[in-house]
């Protein structure tokens, strides 16, 4: 069952103050105060202003015949969980007034404690829903095998936050770019769609535009094998930023791939442009989501903007890197990977983290058994490229207090063929351990296929491997590259069969890696873990 306790799952994101029920986001000089973290939906008594039952596709002229009874400054409609919603059709929100769409119990009365009910429901269809004014929010809807339909340039979506110029006349709305969207609590569900394929445009379920989305508490399940993404947050304007992405569960994504022929389908997408705009910093926080079974073909988190926060995610038996390519000073933080190891081509790509050097930071992340049986030139477990492909001038990085765990390929320094040996990496206390949990294989630390520059600095990393490199580039020097031998590492499985394996407190590699990391499981994320 779903409370009226919207604040007390957004309050454990950002811990920021409470907002009353007709406060709401105020973009900088709109005559609000400019808000120090992102903002918090309405809170206290959401009490609906009428309920919703009819006719799914008339839901927009319901909404403009609903009137503010509450006087709160918002109109909050609550769709009844009773009704078979089918063939939703186009709903464009743009409103004077902030609209909050609630699936739910028609008899909910919006007192605090009381209790929304299970989901709303909307099966099948053609559907879209464009958002292109502030403060607008849904929760507690499920949308179960609908047809996207949205038309963005040359990309098909499901939900889009924000408008470009170029969809003004289909969807009556001028270019927007809204602040204050939250999208929670919803499942979007894609179990018996057709896949769009690998060959046409784009198909994303979520574009966003303008500052300040949250999108929490959701469960994405079943998108089909095609191109697209499964969120997108533009970074073609300065004004797009601020998106927080958190406790979602992203599921089954392109089940199938082969992963041969297109790049082209991510989990989400910072960014859109490799050659211009990078620089915008949109400071987009990607926090605390489990990826489960999410199949990219190269890039689950594919990050073209600056100034971004990956943190504390957990991704299992999925395929893809959180790649930090275009643009500058982004994070990936506390995330864990745990693999299958496949050793054909659908595990070529396994969860891994893979970064052109301007300026990024890779810390305290965790990849275990990382494509077993796959030797590519880019296919490690932490992979520092050169190749650029954006304008922006390469910058010092950080990879520090890592832990990779009988990966095929630790880590990999430049791609064989595209080498230009000028990345700056400061790495630091990272932990390389082979020989763990039944693999014997002898594989090696670091594949040098290129150079680092020489300006680049280790200090106390260790590798538990037979062979430090491929190539004997790097050999082994003590308290910069400690080789201690295939199978040597003194780890601890946090549980059993956990497959996250730490550096034992106390033991030959104590305070070498990852430390403190959580694995997220299904009761961490998703609509029902915001109760």
């Amino acid at each position: 069952m779903k409370l009226n306790k919207l604040s007390l799952f957004i309050s454990a994101v950002f811990a920021v103050t409470t907002l009353s029920a007709c406060d709401f986001y105020d973009k900088p000089g709109s005559g609000g105060e400019e808000p120090v973290d992102p903002p918090e939906p309405p809170v206290g008594e959401l009490e609906p202003d009428a309920v919703f039952s009819g006719d799914i596709a008339d839901l927009r002229s319901f909404i403009d015949n609903t009137t503010d009874v509450n006087e709160d400054g918002s109109l909050v409609i609550m769709l009844d969980n009773t009704v078979s919603f089918a063939d939703m059709g186009t709903l464009v929100l743009d409103n004077e007034l902030p609209v909050i769409l609630i699936g739910g119990d028609a008899d909910y009365d919006g007192q605090e404690g009381s209790e929304f009910g299970d989901a709303a429901t909307i099966t099948g269809g053609d559907t879209c829903i464009v958002i292109s004014n502030d403060n607008m929010q849904l929760h507690n809807i499920t949308f179960q095998d609908v047809v996207p339909t949205c038309k963005d340039s040359s990309v098909t979506t499901l939900i889009n936050v924000g408008t470009s110029s170029s969809m003004g006349t289909e969807y009556d709305t001028v270019e927007s770019k809204p602040a204050g969207v939250v999208l929670s609590q919803l499942t979007i569900d894609g179990e018996n769609l057709a896949s769009n394929g690998h060959d046409g445009d784009h198909t994303d379920w979520i574009m966003v535009r303008g500052e300040g989305t949250q999108i929490i508490h959701n469960l994405f399940a079943n998108k089909p094998n095609e191109k697209g993404s499964i969120i997108t947050v533009q970074g073609t304007s300065s004004s797009h930023k601020d998106v927080v992405i958190s406790h979602n569960h992203f599921d089954k994504f392109a089940v199938g791939n082969t992963f041969s022929g297109t790049n082209d389908a991510f989990g989400i997408r910072l960014g859109t442009s490799s050659s211009s705009k990078t620089d915008y910093v949109t400071n987009t926080t990607i926090s605390e989501n489990l990826f489960t079974d999410v199949n990219a073909s190269r890039r689950m988190i594919y990050v073209r903007t600056s100034g971004n926060t990956i943190e504390k995610n957990t991704f299992i038996s999925s395929n893809g890197f959180v790649s930090l390519e275009a643009g500058v000073n982004n994070t990936a933080d506390s995330n864990i990977m745990i693999n299958d190891g496949a050793g054909d081509d659908s595990g070529k790509y396994e969860a891994g983290i893979r970064i052109i050097s301007k300026g990024h930071t890779v810390t305290n992340n965790y990849v275990y058994n990382h494509s077993r049986s796959k030797t590519g030139n880019e296919v490690g477990a932490i992979s520092v490229l050169d190749k650029e492909i954006d304008t922006l001038d390469k910058a010092p990085s950080t990879v520090a207090n890592n832990t990779i765990v009988s990966a095929k390929q630790g880590f990999i320094f430049g791609k064989s063929g595209a080498c230009t040996d000028d990345s700056v990496v400061h790495l630091n206390d990272n932990l390389v351990a082979n020989g763990v949990d039944g693999v014997t294989s002898s594989d090696k630390g670091v594949r040098d296929d290129c150079l680092i520059s020489t300006e680049s600095t280790w200090s106390g990393n260790v590798f538990a491997v037979t062979d430090l490199t491929s190539n004997g580039n790097y050999d082994e020097v003590a308290g910069e590259r400690d080789l201690l031998g295939n199978g040597e590492a003194e780890l601890t499985e946090s549980a059993e069969g956990s497959k996250l394996f730490l550096a034992t407190a106390g033991g030959n590699v104590a305070d070498k890696g990852a430390s403190g990391l959580v694995i997220l499981t299904e009761a961490d994320v998703g609509p029902e873990s915001a109760e």
